[in-house]
């Protein structure tokens, strides 16, 4: 995965998460996570595995690709404004 993506992974994971009004434990207990390892993730002191996100979507009911495309967005949103500012 590309190191720039992490953090907007986190982001979107986070975004996901607190959608279903989820605290990080509840996230955890349902996709069978270590809770210091999501903090992790979600604090983006770490870069996901494709098993870890395959877990951790399973259990928030979406797609890898949909977090993905979230993370993207994120990114390009954020970009944008970056852009913006230094014109």
């Amino acid at each position: 995965m590309p190191a720039h993506i992490a953090p907007w992974l986190a982001e979107a994971l986070r975004q996901e998460r607190e959608k279903k009004g989820w605290s990080q434990a509840d996230l955890a207990r349902h996709s069978i996570v270590d809770p210091s390892h999501l903090s992790d993730l979600e604090a983006g002191r770490r870069t996901p595995q494709v098993a870890t996100m395959e877990k951790l979507t399973a259990a928030l009911g979406i797609r890898i690709s949909a977090l993905f495309g979230e993370a993207e967005r994120l990114m390009d949103e954020a970009q944008t404004i970056e852009r913006e500012r230094s014109q």
